[in-house]
């Protein structure tokens, strides 16, 4: 599994590399994100320009916690 970081050191060796990154997700976001799904069926369907456009629409999940009495 790839870090952002890694991710990123790597696609600056690639010439035609996309990152994309889904907030709020780890490692198994296909399954959690219909976004990423959507990616990737587009990714498959033209890898020269897939259709990332639901990306920008996501916010990282917001988390509460209670204080301790």
């Amino acid at each position: 599994m790839t870090s952002l970081a890694g991710a990123k050191a790597a696609a600056a060796k690639l010439s035609n590399a996309t990152i994309i990154s889904i907030p709020g997700i780890g490692h198994f976001v296909a399954p959690a994100s219909p976004c990423a799904q959507a990616v990737i069926v587009s990714f498959l369907a033209d890898p020269a320009a897939p259709d990332t456009t639901c990306v920008g629409a996501l916010k990282p999940p917001s988390f509460t916690s209670r204080a301790s009495p």
